[in-house]
């Protein structure tokens, strides 16, 4: 069931953004993404965007596996929590880390994140 949902999901996503990229003035956004792109430095670096990708995609291909062996492990399954929470923290750091190409200022984000939500702990 998972697989079907996740395939339906990842169709549409598909096709929409297929959509978009063929007539950009379609997005909801476009206005708003034209003005934040022209503020920002005209970089382009093909070999870090493969790389970018490639980490994005090795994350989203770990999320299955890892739904799947909490599921199908019981020993895991207490520990399901805990481990896709620290999946979401080392995949969302080395994503950070390959898009910043700075592990100084993914960390220095992270920390004033952290930082932030130091009130909201109890």
């Amino acid at each position: 069931m998972f697989l079907l949902v996740f395939g339906v999901l990842a169709l549409f996503v598909f096709l929409h953004i297929r959509r978009i990229n063929a007539k950009l003035a379609a997005s909801l956004t476009y206005l708003f993404d034209s003005a934040k792109r022209e503020s920002l430095p005209q970089t382009f670096d093909q070999a870090g965007d493969k790389k970018t990708v490639w980490t994005y995609c090795v994350f989203f291909a770990a999320l299955p596996v890892l739904i799947i062996l909490t599921a199908t492990i019981p020993a895991l399954s207490g520990l399901s929590v805990p481990m896709f929470a620290a999946g979401f923290l080392i995949g969302g750091l080395a994503c950070d880390i390959v898009l910043t190409k700075s592990a100084k200022k993914t960390f220095a984000y992270f920390g004033k994140g952290l930082l932030g939500m130091l009130p909201a702990v109890q």
